[in-house]
């Protein structure tokens, strides 16, 4: 599993230079090897970052990973993302100041932004750990980006993946219902990068809800995984304990619905499919669906899973998940501060949250078709 920064995320200073070339974060060289100024020498400390840290695209290729794809249009869409992903993560880790990445954020595709969003979350929580780097700037990110506040949120969940040591660090400027995406984060991240992973999840015996947030992030990543072939990712579904089922399939609704790519046909066998699951699938589809309208990134594709796995029209879906949402004043900040688990024990809020969007939803998408 990919998980330490000593031997996951070290570059040589050749490939992290070239690397960030590659995925738009080329930093302003005019004042390399002179570090004169405070401008200047943040400038050449988020260089050295990048050298450090920086991550190369091939990373995010279906070859590198071990995926197959059902076809190569798919192919194509998925590792799009993820070469996007690293893009954000690169820009952010190589950029000083925060202001230039939220611009860089703007300039994407609208179907990519939210994934130059999350993988800049995730260059910034990096970087802030790196002791060449200066002063931490994630907070700033996260005020300054609170459109993409869930896909940010799983962005850090990719640092805490990575920084373990970190983690009660960086939970502590997340904002408390969405803690458990950061879990989510980290559920996609380890399988995404360790298939094998999803047999064993997360494993915590204690703590019920980490393992429902990190099986959730583990849904999502299964489409990748199955390079988007609809049998493969319900067979990888179908291959864990069925207690897992539920939260599976909230998590493949979400990918299915935000990174789309699925036919009618398929969206349809998915649902059939997910049987007495159907309403977990449709709220993961209905979190998907605020997620992109929060960010300003509907695509049509986006509305129409969202009709196909809630029953609702995107509108619908996302009215039914705001009027769930707990007021910030109701979210519970009082969580566990026992040294194992204060580092990333979930709010219940947020699965009180899903849960009323799955009850409503029950009455909209029957079990049965």
């Amino acid at each position: 599993m990919i998980g330490g920064i000593d031997q996951h995320l070290q570059r040589n200073d050749t490939a992290g230079a070239s690397s960030a070339q590659r995925d738009g974060a080329t930093p302003d060289r005019s004042d390399q090897g002179n570090p004169s100024g405070p401008s200047s020498f943040a400038d050449y400390r988020q260089r050295l970052a990048l050298r450090l840290a920086g991550l190369d695209a091939v990373e995010a290729s279906f070859e590198k990973r071990g995926f197959r794809a059902s076809d190569p249009e798919r192919r194509e869409r998925l590792e799009g993302i993820g070469t996007t992903f690293l893009a954000g993560y690169n820009r952010a880790l190589g950029t000083a100041g925060v202001n230039a990445v939220v611009e860089s954020i703007a300039q994407q595709p609208t179907r990519l932004r939210g994934f130059f969003a999350e993988g800049a979350a995730m260059g910034i929580a990096v970087s802030d750990a790196l002791p060449v780097t200066g002063s931490p700037r994630l907070t700033d990110f996260l005020e300054a980006t609170p459109h993409h506040a869930y896909l940010t949120h799983v962005g850090v969940g990719w640092a805490m993946a990575r920084l373990p040591w970190r983690r009660a660090t960086l939970r502590r400027v997340l904002t408390p219902l969405l803690v458990p995406l950061s879990l989510d984060g980290r559920g996609f991240h380890d399988v995404y990068f360790a298939p094998k992973r999803l047999r064993k999840g997360l494993g915590d015996r204690r703590r019920l809800d980490r393992n429902r947030s990190w099986d959730q992030g583990a849904g999502r990543a299964i489409w990748f995984v199955a390079g988007g072939d609809v049998d493969r990712a319900l067979q990888m579904i179908d291959g864990v304990a069925t207690h897992r089922h539920a939260d599976l399939y909230a998590g493949l609704g979400l990918a299915l619905t935000y990174a789309a790519g699925a036919e009618p046909a398929e969206l349809k066998k998915i649902r059939k499919h997910a049987s007495t699951y159907r309403a977990h699938l449709a709220q993961g589809a209905a979190f998907a669906a605020e997620a992109r309208h929060l960010a300003g990134t509907v695509t049509a594709e986006c509305e129409h899973a969202c009709l196909m796995l809630t029953d609702l029209h995107l509108a619908d879906a996302v009215a039914l998940v705001k009027h769930h949402r707990p007021s910030p004043s109701a979210v519970t900040s009082a969580l566990p501060k026992t040294p194992d688990t204060a580092a990333d024990t979930p709010s219940h809020d947020y699965e009180h949250w899903r849960s009323r969007v799955r009850e409503s939803l029950l009455g909209v998408v029957p079990s049965g078709d």
